[in-house]
């Protein structure tokens, strides 16, 4: 499923004519580098859960999927929109950040709350946060519970 979805992102993005994200020709020791995160079953009654950035200051970042391999960015304050992923719950949103060159972040969540509420932030590769907190909330499909009434 997970893999359907993201080629279903980038032939949307392909049709839909959005400008797609370029890496700059550094390296991350020259420019920063950002990753996404995924938390392994934070509750027994729940799957990992994944996060990516899916645009970079508006442009479509191409396979965005949830890479090992980290996206680098110039030094800078950059937008960054991203996907969450888990089971049949799914949002999206924006970040900003600031990002200095040669140094590694990572987009980041906690775990999900009952009414499916979590909180999204980029910190470094030493765990120091870069952004506050942002509440993000998950949807799924719409579900419709039939109860029998009783008298």
């Amino acid at each position: 499923m997970f893999f359907k979805l993201s080629l279903g992102v980038i032939l949307a993005s392909l049709l839909s004519g959005c400008a797609v994200y370029t890496e700059p020709s550094g390296t991350p020791l020259s420019e920063a580098s950002l990753v996404g995160s995924r938390i392994l079953n934070p509750h027994h009654f729940q799957i990992d859960s994944r996060i990516f950035p899916i645009k970079i200051d508006g442009n479509r970042i191409m396979a965005p999927g949830f890479r090992k391999t980290p996206i680098l960015l110039t030094g800078g304050n950059h937008q960054i929109t991203f996907d969450i992923i888990s089971e049949s719950l799914a949002a999206t949103s924006s970040i900003n950040a600031n990002f200095e060159p040669g140094k590694n972040y990572a987009l980041c969540m906690s775990a999900f709350s009952a009414n499916g509420e979590t909180n999204v932030w980029v910190e470094t590769s030493d765990g120091s946060p870069v952004t506050d907190k942002v509440p993000v909330f998950l949807q799924g499909p719409d579900v419709i519970i039939v109860a029998p009434i009783s008298k």
